[in-house]
This record gives structure tokens, C-alpha cells and sequence, in this order.
């Protein structure tokens, strides 16, 4: 099933809305519309029947085709280069090339101008996006009541309380965070958290090996996305905490970038006693997801 996009555009005093979605196979088409107060001012529609009669068709590559249509245009407007019939940058994935040649619909009614305003539709159920202005939650230190009372069970330990985590102790370290160099296709874009809205839910995906030992490296790979649609997430919030009973805890942050990825390095803690956890949290608009891993001590 290939899902479709809704997204409300503020530029000045005007309120755009974009709506794009596939007609289906038997109509293979990608439909982008825009709306001011109820009025279709523009339409953008992309044919796919070469593509999908070739070898090269997967729908998953198709979702891909249509969001970055629908974000090349939300993009247009919000940059104030938006105008009628512009045309679109092709989609690029490795040595796959779509071209997005804007094409009239078929239609038995007198032709009638492309632009020319005509009532709205009503808008199919897909996910509701805004843009509100981006908001970055500030990161203080935790007090007591705030850190997690209870870590992975470790053997019979079932419970786990930090033994010591007064804020003034808390260390807040800030981080260079690196484009992860084959975690995503060139080319597929994220869709910037301020530009999405809804409870659609969030979550974080851990890549690589999830064996965290005391004392070692870690090279933390992972990247953020919506649960309904799987879009990726530019600019959110990522929150690395490491907490045990034997040390303080310690803190980590970086955003994601355009690819909606994140990639931070940092030691673990060497600890000799007791048990310890990472946890990974965001917590956005549209929800908040959060990972826990054990740290084990070294043998």
C-alpha cells in the first residue's frame, strides 16, 4: 500500500495545502494538488506506467518517488520559489533515474486550463502535516525523580536505581554528530519534524551490532521515524543517557540530519559492580519512542 501525504504551507499571509497520492496501478499516476482555501490552484501529476512495467519496480522505491515529489513542492513553497507548472527535480537512487514530466489526465469533458481554480475535492484520509515553527526541548540535568527507577534485569537483579545521580554531578557532553556513510540511498530525503503533525506516532531504529560492553567504543548508528507512512525525520532530538549504579550518569545529544539519521561516538563507563543501561529517547509532537540496552561489565 503506498501512502499518501497532506501537508499545510504558511508563505506570507497564504495558506497552501498540498496533497499528493497514487491513483493506483490500474492509473498509474502520482497526483500532487495544491489548495488555497479550498481551491485547487495547481497540479502537479507524474506517470509511472514505464516505470512500472519494467524490471526495476518495487513499490518500496515507489513510495520513495512519491514522497520526494511531495516534498520537492512543500520545499518550493516554503522557500517562496514556488510557481505554476515548475518543473521538478528528477528522482536519483544509485544508477535509477525518475524523470517528472508533469502530464495532463485523461479526461471525456472539454479540455479545460490545468490552473483554472475548480472546487476541492474532499481530501482523502492520509496523515495530516503543519509546519509549525521547529521547537528544540532544552536538555537539563536530571534530578533524582527523573531517571529511570528500574534498569534491564541483570541474572536475579530485577530492579536497578543509579546510586548516585545528583544534577551537579550530571555530565552534559556535546557531540559531533557524522552522516552515517551507507545508512540511507541517496536521494530519499527526510521530511523535517516541523513539518509534521498528527499522532502518528515515532520510532527509533538501532542499526548495527547491540552488544555494549563496559569500557569499550561505541560508534551509535540509528535513525528516526514516523510509524504511520515510515517517513524519516530531519531536526529531531535525540537523547543518549547512560546510567548505572556505580557512576553518575552522563548524558549525551545530537539531532538528526537530512537523511533522518544520527551517528555519535562515545565511551561507556568501566564499571566493576552493579549493572548499567543505555537508553535512547526523543520525544517529539507527533510521540515519543524510547530504546534500553544492557551494558555488561567486563570479564
Amino acid at each position: 500500500m503506498i501512502t499518501g501525504f497532506n501537508t499545510d504551507v504558511k508563505f506570507g499571509d497564504t495558506v497552501y495545502h498540498v496533497q499528493t497520492e497514487d491513483k493506483g496501478f490500474k492509473n498509474p499516476l502520482i497526483l500532487s494538488l495544491i489548495y488555497v482555501k479550498g481551491t485547487i490552484l495547481d497540479a502537479f501529476r507524474s506517470r509511472y506506467q514505464e516505470f512500472l512495467d519494467s524490471g526495476r519496480f518495487r513499490e518500496a522505491l515507489l513510495q520513495k518517488i512519491l514522497e520526494f515529489q511531495h516534498r520537492q513542492i512543500v520545499g518550493a513553497i516554503k522557500r517562496g520559489k514556488y510557481q505554476k507548472g515548475m518543473i521538478l527535480e528528477d528522482y536519483v537512487e544509485g544508477d535509477f533515474v525518475f524523470r517528472f514530466t508533469s502530464v495532463a489526465e485523461p479526461t471525456t469533458r472539454n479540455p479545460e486550463p490545468a490552473l483554472e481554480p475548480t472546487p476541492a475535492p474532499p481530501l482523502a484520509p492520509l496523515a495530516q502535516v503543519e509546519t509549525p515553527e521547529p521547537t528544540v526541548p532544552a536538555i537539563a540535568p536530571p534530578t533524582p525523580a527523573s531517571v529511570p527507577p528500574a534498569l534491564p534485569s541483570v541474572a536475579a537483579r530485577s530492579n536497578v536505581t543509579p546510586a548516585d545521580t545528583r544534577p551537579e554531578r550530571l555530565r552534559l557532553r556535546s557531540l559531533q554528530v557524522a552522516e552515517p556513510e551507507h545508512s540511507t540511498p541517496q536521494g530519499l530525503l527526510a521530511v523535517d519534524i516541523s513539518e509534521v503533525s498528527g499522532d502518528q506516532g515515532i520510532e527509533i531504529c538501532v542499526e548495527g551490532a547491540k552488544d555494549y560492553v563496559a569500557g569499550e567504543q561505541v560508534d551509535l548508528q540509528l535513525y528516526v521515524q514516523s510509524k504511520h507512512g515510515r517517513m524519516r525525520l530531519e531536526n529531531v532530538q535525540v537523547v543518549i543517557k547512560l546510567i548505572g549504579t556505580t557512576f553518575s550518569p552522563r548524558l549525551y545529544a545530537g539531532k538528526t540530519d537530512r537523511f533522518g539519521c544520527l551517528r555519535m561516538n562515545f565511551s561507556l563507563p568501566t564499571f566493576s559492580g552493579g549493572s548499567a543501561a543505555l537508553i535512547v529517547q526523543v520525544s517529539t509532537s507527533i510521540g515519543s519512542d524510547e530504546v534500553k540496552y544492557l551494558v555488561r561489565r567486563r570479564r
